[in-house]
């Protein structure tokens, strides 16, 4: 899908930010076959290319590979769904961002 989720202007104001980055980032998709999978997708990509490489993208579709999703489960195991990882101290990509206490500390982390 090569839809654009953001503008000209809107990448713009995002990649002061985005060059700001600490650490590098990963945005891992569990996509379906949806119209908003295609759009999270979208998006993500943007976001990474305008991060001068600070972020990149993983996409597993659900049903493949080791993706395992409970249909059944309450959110946040919805569909399309979002993980951001950070680089730690120790090279190793973790998931952060599970309370708001964690997503605080995974944004100072990231932006310094």
């Amino acid at each position: 899908m090569n839809e654009t989720m953001l503008d000209d202007e809107q990448l713009g104001q995002l990649r002061p930010v985005l060059s700001s980055l600490t650490v590098d980032i990963e945005l891992k998709l569990i996509l379906d076959g949806f119209d908003t999978s295609g759009k999270l997708r979208a998006l993500a990509d943007q976001l990474a290319g305008a991060s001068d490489g600070r972020i990149t993208v993983s996409a597993d579709q659900a049903g493949e590979s080791d993706v395992t999703v409970d249909m059944k489960a309450p959110l946040p195991a919805a569909l399309p769904m979002l993980r951001i990882l950070a680089k730690g101290t120790d090279g190793t990509m973790t998931v952060g961002g599970h309370d708001v206490d964690e997503m605080m500390e995974l944004v100072d982390r990231v932006v310094g």
